[in-house]
């Protein structure tokens, strides 16, 4: 079996709490599935969350830093393609602590499964866990609180910094960047973002 990384871990609590804020937002079962069909997390996909009928992008970055600090791990990541209508980097800071109000994997998929209260949906999700390597019965997981200081924002990629494009002779890159609060998308806007993401009348 697989083991994932710490850091790898950590990004997909990154990923299951993006999810539960979608999931959470969601009107029916229509929009649940359109949620879980977003996840683009695996090996093969550059962004994490494509809601395909709205045509918005969401790439999420979790640190453990004092700032915002993410690292860039593909050129693909910041890349917005045809079709494609607004992108953001979703950065949430977060704080691995074991008591208080702490989550895990387990107990985020737990909240938005008993959320979704659909027993083929609730398969869905777990089948797609598993495509990335993570099982309720793995004993693989994370405890983490997010940082009340670094809470969930969003920057859409323009303002993100980047080294793109890239010269010729160099297929790709990874690079660190720094974000700013004050380039981040308002937070009521950022509601308005997710609930146009999962809605078909935007």
């Amino acid at each position: 079996r697989t083991l994932l990384s710490e850091n790898e871990l950590k990004g997909l609590w990154g990923e299951m709490w993006f999810m539960k804020e979608l999931v959470f937002r969601s009107a029916d079962r229509e929009q649940d599935e359109r949620c879980l069909n977003s996840w683009k997390g695996s090996d093969k996909a550059k962004r994490d969350f494509r809601l395909p009928d709205t045509k918005v992008i969401f790439e999420i970055k979790t640190t453990e830093k004092a700032a915002r600090v993410h690292e860039i791990s593909s050129a693909d990541q910041l890349t917005i393609r045809k079709g494609e209508k607004a992108a953001y980097l979703v950065s949430i800071g977060v704080k691995r602590e074991d008591a208080g109000a702490t989550q895990t994997i387990s107990s985020l998929v737990d909240a938005i499964c008993e959320r979704l209260d659909d027993e083929l949906l609730e398969k869905k999700l777990l089948n797609l866990l598993k495509e990335r390597k993570w099982t309720r019965e793995s004993g693989q997981d994370i405890s983490l609180i997010l940082s009340t200081g670094i809470p969930l924002r969003m920057f859409p990629f323009d303002v993100v910094p980047t080294i793109l494009p890239l010269p010729d002779g160099v297929p790709d890159a990874n690079w660190v960047v720094q974000l700013n609060d004050k380039d981040a998308v308002k937070r009521a806007e950022q509601d308005s973002i997710f609930d146009r993401g999962i809605s078909l009348s935007n």
